[in-house]
């Protein structure tokens, strides 16, 4: 077979590192998942598993998080499919233990790495640190974003260049007012294929502060206005 297979529990272990050219399945309770490279010369692909990462009793600060050994070759970490179906045990709900955030993202990551969540239990959806190579596709498959923290929100009269590795962005509200606002997309090759990224327009007070979707090279790409608006 040319991927080692996998069907493992793990409970209260911290982190739950995974390797390269694997496949199956994955049941984690009170443990992150950390794609994540232990040493320079390691790497990470073709990955494909499905995990249930299960809240019991703390409040993880993050669900996966992504990220090569410093000084790794570039691009290390590559063609990865993780589908994350995110719960909480009876004790957790009790007592409100919920995911920090879904996930992290830093350093040169390699192409096609997918991210198919689902779920609920999370306060944000994450964070991106100098990233170089590639984001990380997120794909929501039903992820309860009702709590606090999600989506991204930011002011786009201020904040030209938000973090779009975190694939959803709520400009919820802008403090200069109506006017139009460019908001610089990262270069389109930074997104494997099919990436979904959404951009909401929420402040109902400025119905006529726009947002100026653009990419690098100051091309404008969309214009929304009023308010919501989806992308």
């Amino acid at each position: 077979m040319p991927l080692t297979k996998i069907d493992i529990t793990a409970e209260n272990c911290g982190d739950f590192y995974v390797g390269a050219y694997m496949t199956g399945q994955l049941t984690l309770i009170g443990t992150r998942l950390a794609v994540v490279s232990a040493h320079t010369t390691q790497i990470i692909r073709c990955c494909y598993i499905d995990v249930l990462s299960i809240v019991h009793k703390t409040s993880p600060t993050i669900a996966i998080r992504y990220s090569p050994a410093v000084g790794a070759a570039s691009q290390s970490i590559s063609d990865t499919r993780i589908r994350l179906d995110l719960g909480r045990s009876k004790f957790a709900r009790d007592n409100g233990f919920r995911f920090g955030a879904l996930l992290s993202q830093q350093g040169d990551l390699g192409p096609n790495n997918y991210l198919y969540v689902r779920g609920d239990g999370i306060n944000a959806i994450g964070s991106t640190t100098s990233v170089t190579g590639n984001y990380v596709a997120i794909i929501d498959e039903g992820l309860d974003t009702s709590t606090q923290g999600a989506p991204v929100v930011f002011d786009p009269s201020i904040t030209s260049s938000p973090n779009f590795g975190c694939g959803w962005l709520c400009g919820s509200t802008f403090s200069a007012g109506n006017g139009n606002w460019p908001v610089n997309l990262p270069p389109t090759t930074m997104f494997p294929l099919n990436s979904e990224i959404v951009v909401e327009h929420r402040d109902g007070s400025h119905p006529l502060a726009f947002i100026e979707l653009r990419d690098i090279s100051g091309f404008r790409a969309i214009v929304a206005y009023g308010g919501p608006l989806y992308d």
